[in-house]
């Protein structure tokens, strides 16, 4: 009699396709990411909690359409489904499926020890339901079979009112991430962003379901510098960011900030786009050249593939995107068609133009501009859509609009010509080369201009010129300075090495003492326990004091600057004055919201800013009768603005200007702080100058006596 029987497969195999398919946990997260992107999601967050060791959390979250009880069997609960090559556009937006092969479920064994699924969509009869489940990786072990381990779950009905959308909670991960990982992450992620602004572009159009974009967020408290939406990670590598603005007067003004030499430039020139009406936008210019991407988290190559697929200048009326302005093929600014034509100058600009030499010829392509301008129907009603809603009416306010945004690229590629060679730390030329052009200048046309005048331009331009190397002087002394400061920060460093040493050796005789503790007779145990918490205590302390000294001197604090949310920083600055603040019944007060981000700066320049400001205020309270300091922090369109205040005495109105010069210090001698030697206001102030950044003592609210006012570009 014949029989018959059916392969099984090892629950071994999950953990072996899981290993052979996912090269690294990066790539294993980005796939649950394109999970996301195909199940319709506008957005998805990714936060990553105690990572730095064994046994963290992984939480991945969309707000797409969800899974039925019918999708997670014939999906998740069947390895190598073939459903997204029978379905390979997904049902809302039509997009292209990224995802292949099951590898989800695979890159959820791999990265953690338990997965939590939960999903909520809307079934067929129009009601919601949401489905619970939890899979033991641990008992997919060798030896059993995949179809004897049971997954308990739970389907139950929930209001209509209830988001849709996966949350996929990996508990008890398998390795710690580092912040290598982290980098390979956000460079695996990169490539999956396909839209700009999509706060802008969230909502969807209820005549068409729009594509509206696709968001990724990283939450990542451990490494809060890698914080936030993915693309605007990305965007902090471009060349230059513009910023234009149209008054409600139709004045136009222009803001340049050059990233890799934090110089900020303004234009305003002198026509008027009065048809346009108040508006703004903001570009971010790349230049794919490898030198640009040299030390970054993301290469040329991939910058380029990003450049191809995602560049363009986008147009939103009213939060919505106008379609086709900044498609790939679309080039309704002109640009590509200039520089195929080879331009060489810009007609507005010629008098910007002298001392460069065929400036145009470095016009960026559409594939190089990141951006997007913002109207409305309110500011801008003589912009306006046409019968088909598909484009603008080509009408003057358009043309306008396009002369606006052309003009400050124009004005852009200017400054990329002036400070491109600079930015590339290619030798710059002599910087007293202009003023001696412009003195040639003046003596050839000396007959037309007359002696007089002559002998007042040549004189004005000698007196820039000895202005100008009596900076370069004091530059040089303060170049010394800091190459003396650089040898205190070796020994720094050394110190914070055998500190470290010390504090481990510490820890361990606390734990020595604490064994022989029942050897000890009954009355003396007590107080050898009390001691040794103690010494635990100090040891804590010593080691959070010793973790700040290495944050400030890593070389990731100077490496390169970033943009960092400043809430976390600050907790971490002035945790290791907890120990200090519960004895002289201090109050610390972190009032910055955890979305305020500060522009790209070196961790230790943030760190020199605030710590100077906060141990100022800890020395100031330390006589009054209430001691409370208080961190607030707030953003505008175009500035960020940070308040230091405290309960000390204050500051004269007399006075609040001259303790910003050197060595002015009213500060009384503190045992933990020390005697203020007057200098950390002036550092303060030196390096927000670097930033465009202001410094100043204002009148203080309500209930406090001092308040310094930090303000820094938004842009």
């Amino acid at each position: 009699m014949n029989q018959a029987l059916h392969f099984s497969v090892d629950s071994h195999l999950l953990l072996e396709l899981g290993e052979r398919l996912v090269a690294r946990r990066s790539i294993a997260l980005a796939e649950l990411v394109k999970n996301a992107y195909d199940a319709d999601a506008a957005k998805v967050v990714i936060r990553l909690e105690n990572v730095r060791k064994q046994g963290g959390t992984i939480v991945v979250e969309d707000d797409g359409c969800g899974m039925t009880f019918e999708n997670f069997v014939e999906g998740w609960m069947l390895i190598a489904t073939g459903e997204k090559r029978k379905e390979p556009k997904s049902r809302r937006y039509k997009r292209l499926r990224t995802g292949e092969k099951g590898i989800g479920r695979f890159a959820c064994r791999v990265l953690s020890n338990r997965l939590v699924l939960e999903s909520v969509a809307v079934v067929s009869s129009g009601r919601k339901e949401k489905i619970s489940a939890t899979f033991e990786w641990e008992k997919f072990k060798s030896g059993s079979k995949v179809d004897d381990i049971l997954v308990p779950y739970r389907k139950e009905q929930v209001a209509y009112d209830t988001a849709t959308g996966t949350k996929l909670t990996l508990e008890d991960t398998r390795e710690p991430w580092e912040e290598k990982d982290i980098n390979d992450l956000r460079r695996d992620l990169l490539n999956l962003v396909s839209e700009y602004a999509p706060e802008i572009a969230s909502m969807e159009r209820k005549e068409k379901k729009r594509d509206p974009g696709f968001q990724i967020i990283i939450q990542v408290p451990e490494f809060p510098e890698f914080e936030g939406p993915i693309f605007d990670q990305f965007l902090e590598y471009s060349w230059a960011r513009l910023i234009g603005r149209i008054s409600s007067a139709g004045t136009p003004t222009y803001d340049l900030h050059i990233r890799r030499i934090n110089k900020r430039l303004r234009y305003s020139p002198e026509r008027t786009f009065a048809e346009v009406g108040e508006t703004f936008f903001r570009v971010d210019m790349f230049i794919y050249r490898k030198e640009y991407f040299a030390g970054l988290p993301i290469s040329l190559t991939d910058a380029r593939k990003i450049g191809r697929e995602r560049a363009g200048v986008r147009i939103f009326l009213d939060k919505f995107r106008v379609f086709p302005y900044g498609e790939p093929t679309d080039d309704w600014l002109g640009l590509d068609t200039a520089k195929a034509g080879r331009v060489t100058a810009f007609v507005e600009l010629t008098e910007k133009e002298e001392d460069l030499e065929r400036p145009g010829l470095f016009l960026p392509g559409n594939n190089q501009l990141f951006g997007a301008v913002f109207l409305s129907r309110a500011r801008n009603p003589n912009i306006i859509l046409t019968v088909t809603r598909d484009r603008l009416l080509a009408n003057k306010a358009f043309d306008e609009l396009r002369r606006y945004v052309r003009l400050g690229i124009e004005w852009m590629t200017l400054q990329y010509a002036r400070f491109g060679a600079e930015t590339r730390g290619e030798a710059r030329a002599d910087p007293l080369r202009p003023l001696e052009t412009a003195r040639d200048k003046v003596l050839k046309k000396k007959e037309d201009l007359g002696p007089e005048a002559t002998a007042e331009i040549v004189q004005a331009l000698d007196l820039a010129r000895r202005a100008f190397e009596d900076r370069e002087n004091e530059r040089i002394s303060e170049i010394s300075m800091l190459r003396v400061l650089a040898t205190t920060g070796t020994l720094i460093s050394v110190f914070e090495h055998e500190l470290s040493n010390m504090i481990a050796a510490l820890g361990h005789e606390t734990k020595v003492i604490m064994s022989y503790v029942e050897e000890l007779p009954p009355e003396y145990r007590s107080k050898i326990i009390e001691t040794s918490k103690r010494l635990q205590s100090w040891v804590e302390s010593i080691e959070q004091y010793a973790s700040q000294i290495g944050r400030m001197m890593g070389r990731e604090s100077r490496d390169r600057p970033r943009s960092f949310p400043l809430r976390p920083l600050l907790d971490e600055m002035v945790a290791p004055f907890d120990y200090h603040f519960q004895e002289t019944h201090t109050e610390f007060i972190n009032e910055v919201t955890p979305d305020l981000r500060l522009p790209p700066m070196f961790r230790a320049e943030i760190y020199s800013i605030f710590l100077n400001l906060i141990t100022n205020s800890v020395k100031a309270v330390k006589k009054s009768p209430i001691r409370k300091i208080a961190v607030r922090g707030s953003r505008s369109d175009s500035e960020i603005r940070v308040l230091v205040l405290d309960t000390g005495p204050g500051v004269p109105s007399d006075k609040r200007e001259e303790i910003f010069k050197p060595f002015v210090s009213d500060s009384e001698p503190d045992i933990l702080f020390g005697k203020g030697t007057g200098l950390g206001l002036t550092i303060v102030r030196s390096i927000l100058d670097t930033y465009g950044g202001k410094v100043r003592f204002i009148d203080p609210p309500e209930n406090w006596n001092a308040c310094v006012e930090v303000l820094l570009p938004g842009g």
